[in-house]
């Protein structure tokens, strides 16, 4: 053997055998190891989100199913504001489309099928999200939904007909029988006319205990309040 090769074995078999002795090495699970002292795993972006819906879609964008679902599910209730009622029901429609697709990409097809159903039937869901949002959840509540939501779905449909058909029949202006087509025939509706041609009317909404739970105040027939007790 050559002096050169004899040089090459020798360091070639102590690298060889420091090789096989790291890959004997058990790894344990959840065990970080460290590059000179640092954590050589990219950074998590959407962690430091403030608003767990927006962390909520940032991992959603990331593919990341389970913390998606756990960041709407750590959401406080009532700790998210939005400046308008659309931009809050937007948010809720993301919502329910994202956790659905969540769900359906863990293999959870019950929850799947639940979420995509309360993104569909969301009261007045297309005018607030965008088109392509909205043909994405139309598209996977045909493919996911059970044939019990499905059925659900119908008999929601038959409510708002007869709910468009009840405000016809009342008189109800524009804004009015928008409301009543989505949220229902109101218990109870409260009258005031004014001097002139000022009139209002406060739609009431009741608790199954007949408590009211919310109301919409119509100003010569435009919304001009929204309460809830």
């Amino acid at each position: 053997m050559s002096r050169s090769k004899a040089a090459r074995s020798f360091l070639i078999l102590p690298i060889l055998a420091l090789v096989f002795t790291l890959a004997a090495i058990p790894v344990q699970a959840g065990v970080v190891y460290t590059v000179n002292g640092l954590d050589p795993r990219p950074p998590d972006q959407c962690a430091s989100i403030k608003r767990h819906d927006d962390m909520a879609n940032c991992y959603f964008h990331a593919h990341k199913w389970l913390k998606v679902i756990s960041a709407y599910k750590t959401t406080p209730p009532g700790s998210l504001t939005y400046a308008s009622d659309s931009e809050s029901n937007a948010a809720l429609v993301r919502e329910f489309y994202q956790e659905a697709v969540a769900y359906k990409m863990l293999g959870n097809d019950e929850e799947a099928s639940t979420d995509i159903f309360l993104a569909k039937t969301f009261i007045g869901a297309q005018q607030v999200v965008s088109k392509y949002m909205w043909s994405q959840i139309v598209f996977d509540y045909n493919a996911w939904a059970t044939d019990t939501t499905k059925r659900m779905a119908i008999d929601n449909s038959n409510r708002t007909v007869a709910n468009t058909s009840w405000a016809q029949q009342h008189g109800l202006t524009g804004e009015e029988a928008t409301l009543v087509k989505y949220r229902g025939v109101p218990c109870h509706i409260q009258t005031y006319q004014g001097s002139g041609d000022y009139h209002t009317e406060t739609f009431w909404y009741c608790n199954s205990d007949g408590s009211y739970e919310e109301s919409y105040t119509f100003t010569n027939g435009h919304q001009t309040g929204h309460y809830v007790p």
